[in-house]
C-alpha cells in the first residue's frame, strides 16, 4: 500500500513538472508569435512609407520632365557650386 502512494505521489509530481514544462514553453512561444507579428507591422507600416515615397518622388519626375520639355525658352542647368551640365 505505501509502494502505491508513492509511485502515484511521483506520477503527480512527474505531472506538475511536465506541466510547468509546458506553460513555460507555450509562453514562449506566445512571446515569439507576438514578436513576430510585431515585426511584421513593422515591415507593413516601412512598406507603405515606401510606396508613397516612391509616388512623391515618381510625380515631382513627372512634373520636372513636363515643365523641361514643354519650356517655352531654354533651360540653363547648373550644380550648386555652379558648375554647368546638360
Amino acid at each position: 500500500m505505501l509502494r502505491i502512494k508513492r509511485s502515484e505521489d511521483k506520477v503527480i509530481q512527474d505531472n506538475e513538472r511536465v506541466e510547468a514544462l509546458v506553460h513555460e514553453r507555450t509562453k514562449g512561444m506566445e512571446e515569439s508569435k507576438r514578436a513576430a507579428l510585431n515585426l511584421l507591422e513593422d515591415l507593413k507600416t516601412e512598406m507603405e512609407r515606401r510606396r508613397l515615397s516612391e509616388e512623391v518622388l515618381k510625380h515631382s519626375q513627372e512634373q520636372f520632365l513636363n515643365l523641361y520639355n514643354n519650356a517655352p525658352v531654354g533651360l540653363y542647368r547648373t550644380t550648386p557650386d555652379e558648375k554647368k551640365w546638360f
